[in-house]
């Protein structure tokens, strides 16, 4: 990444403003082939480019899992999410839970509302836990998920859907039991129940607990 960023440097240093500009059709999906990076090789970042939901992610040099002299790999720090809209939404999503996804796997997949992205992780035996955050205050009454590029045994089969103002009194909102794997993939599947409203506040925020399934793997 040293590499690149001080190319990246000494292009803008050396051209013009047209010469220097960046165009691109779509925001990134992959971190490693089409998102941007930007550090000083010890804290660094990639830009995913989204025009109004933007997603950042973090890395540090401190952050290695493994054995250098065997196998290891860096771990992503963690996601930003910009949202350049003032209007009520998810703002943030995370992983309760604790199951850690592959980098371009994220938890910020499951709400950057693309329908080519997804979230997956390895459950190891216990439950996923969704969390979205909605400082802005949001009131709903549906949801929707879209299936992933992936195998169909691999999409949610159980799941509640909860809501709370303060982290720690939830309200049930909605319950799906032993749902069939959707019938193609990418499809949209919507989800009503009564109209429930978040105020606003640091804890304001829907939670969806996922059921286990057989498979190893969550999307």
């Amino acid at each position: 990444m040293r590499l690149i960023a001080g190319v990246l440097v000494l292009s803008i240093v050396g051209g013009t403003a047209a010469e220097t500009m960046l165009w691109y059709e779509k925001p990134a999906r992959s971190w490693e082939t089409e998102a941007l990076p930007i550090g000083n090789g010890h804290l660094g970042a990639m830009l995913f480019g989204g025009p109004a939901k933007d997603r950042i992610q973090f890395n540090e040099g401190s952050l290695w899992i493994g054995d250098e002299t065997d196998t290891g790999a860096y771990q992503a720090f963690g996601n930003v999410l910009i949202d350049f809209n003032s209007e009520a939404g998810i703002s943030s999503a995370d992983c309760a839970s604790g199951q850690v996804s592959p980098a371009v796997e994220s938890v910020a997949a499951s709400i950057d509302g693309r329908p080519d992205t997804k979230w997956c992780m390895e459950h190891h035996g216990q439950p996923a836990v969704w969390i979205g955050h909605c400082p802005a205050g949001l009131v709903a009454s549906s949801y929707a998920f879209t299936s992933a590029d992936d195998m169909p045994d691999r999409d949610p089969k159980s799941w509640t859907l909860e809501g709370s103002n303060d982290r720690q009194n939830w309200t049930f909102l909605h319950r799906r039991t032993n749902e069939l794997p959707f019938p193609e993939r990418q499809q949209r599947k919507e989800f009503t129940f009564a109209t429930h409203s978040l105020s606003g506040t640091t804890g304001s925020r829907f939670r969806l607990p996922f059921a286990l399934s057989l498979p190893g793997r969550r999307d």
